[in-house]
């Protein structure tokens, strides 16, 4: 074979390489609980951004015992009142589950369904999100309502209410 040859061949293995290697990253069983945590944090973001744009409440619901999460707005036209899905159902794949939610102030939830309001100001209830296998917790997504931030920390973490940087200075006044 010439060396033209090789470098055809070598080029087209490299091309089926990555072509099956984006394949096997997009099946569902091989996705870790940090990469759910963050599919579930950037549907945080685009729930808070789309309230906004919107300039309408868009409902975040968590589904624990059937395992989903999704997004949806209600839409009141011609007099009858319909959800109008903002994102579709998504189930955390593999071996991730939604495992618990917890808001700040609060016990944690581990089943039944819950649905956060995202305001058309952006705001919405502060939480922590478990994912995992259950009932071990491997990831936990921050969302923070006045820090305009959401995070994903490796394992198992508890919301603060804390704002570093802030403090109460009321003798400015």
């Amino acid at each position: 074979m010439t060396l033209v040859e090789i470098a055809i061949v070598i080029l087209v293995i490299a091309i089926l390489m990555g072509v099956v290697g984006s394949m096997i990253s997009s099946i569902a069983f091989l996705k870790t609980s940090k990469d759910e945590a963050t599919l579930l944090k950037d549907s945080l973001i685009f729930s808070k951004r789309a309230a906004i744009k919107s300039n309408q409440v868009v409902y975040f619901e968590i589904n624990l015992d059937e395992d989903y999460y999704r997004a949806y707005r209600m839409d009141r036209s011609e007099g009858e009142v319909k959800e109008v899905d903002m994102l579709t159902k998504h189930s955390p794949g593999g071996f991730n589950s939604l495992v618990a939610v917890s808001p700040p102030a609060g016990a944690r939830i581990t089943s039944g369904k819950l649905t956060i309001p995202f305001t058309p100001e952006g705001l919405a209830a502060d939480m922590a999100i478990y994912i995992g296998p259950k009932p071990e917790i491997r990831a936990t997504v921050l969302y923070s309502r006045y820090g305009n931030e959401v995070k994903v920390v490796n394992g198992e973490a508890e919301h603060n209410l804390e704002m570093p940087g802030w403090k109460e200075d009321l003798e400015s006044w």
